[in-house]
């Protein structure tokens, strides 16, 4: 199990309540910050990198060559999740709403960014996977382009939702799930038990670790001060950010 020294920075995930200058943690939930980035940019990177690792590994097993796809490409998480997989010698293919996000998403290493909104969808996919389709994709949209991703799902593929859409029911069309041979997964992470974020934890100092600063750079869109925090809410909700909205204690005695 992974112990900090005393005095060693590190960032972690934490349960909840870390709006707040200091926050407790198990420490096995630890990840040394490189040299190379400072707390801004550390602070960017627990909750995504987890995430990831999670859903893309731990859920939807993605293996060696495998492609994915990553709805919201410019959000906090896509920014990250880009980099690590590509980091990691997979293909990714990403979704944004404006062309600002979609070059912000091809300049992270996308083989292509679409608009999420239009209405061949899943023919770009297709076309831009040689009709391949891709392997694995992360839903952050409680499900709402359910119908594309079947359909530019390969065959065996995986879809995993991060979003619950506030308790929103899925309407599957079953003929394309079974036509596609296809698994539809997710996972709260909060509530994930403490074994399993451990070895997340552990997977992570080994397998991305090595990455960070170097292949793996956080996006930071804006830094507010705690104080502010309910304007950095109202400017997420805008969804007009590109990257990581940031809560900064200031200097801690």
């Amino acid at each position: 199990m992974f112990r900090a020294r005393i005095g060693e920075a590190v960032i972690a995930l934490t349960d909840g309540g870390s709006y707040a200058e200091f926050v407790a943690t198990d420490q096995a939930l630890a990840l040394p910050l490189p040299d190379s980035l400072d707390w801004i940019a550390g602070a960017a990177l627990p909750e995504a990198l987890f995430t990831i690792w999670f859903n893309f590994v731990e859920l939807m097993r993605i293996t060696p060559g495998e492609q994915a796809l990553i709805h919201g490409g410019a959000s906090g998480v896509g920014v990250i999740a880009i980099q690590v997989l590509r980091a990691l010698g997979h293909y990714v293919f990403a979704t944004a709403g404006t062309s600002e996000k979609r070059d912000a998403a091809r300049a992270l290493g996308c083989k292509a960014v679409f608009d999420y909104a239009a209405p061949d969808l899943a023919a770009q996919i297709l076309a831009a996977t040689a009709e391949r389709g891709v392997d694995t994709i992360l839903d952050t949209s409680a499900g709402a382009h359910l119908a594309n991703d079947l359909a530019a799902l390969a065959p065996g593929g995986r879809i995993s939702h991060l979003s619950a859409g506030g308790g929103k029911s899925l309407d599957v069309p079953l003929r394309s799930l079974m036509a596609r041979r296809a698994s539809i997964t997710g996972g709260f992470l909060r509530s994930t038990p403490l074994p399993l974020k451990r070895r997340l934890a552990e997977a992570l100092r080994v397998n991305v670790g090595p990455l960070l600063g170097v292949d793996v750079r956080p996006v930071i869109d804006s830094v507010h001060a705690l104080a502010r925090a309910s304007a950095a809410h109202t400017h997420m909700e805008a969804s007009r950010h590109i990257g990581k909205i940031i809560l900064d204690v200031g200097p801690l005695d």
